[in-house]
């Protein structure tokens, strides 16, 4: 009985872990604009671009 219960108590915190992580959809726009605000030589090549 008390196996029982722990495997109950498992699985619902791995489904509720997996739920927990969804995935996001960026658009290549999307993913390159926050690439740059948090890299400092995609920053710089950026503005040497421009």
């Amino acid at each position: 009985m008390d196996k029982r219960i722990l495997l109950y108590i498992t699985a619902f915190c791995i489904v509720t872990t997996v739920k927990a992580q969804e995935t996001l959809h960026l658009s290549i726009n999307d993913c390159r604009s926050m690439a740059v605000a948090h890299d400092e030589d995609l920053l710089r090549a950026d503005n040497a671009v421009k």
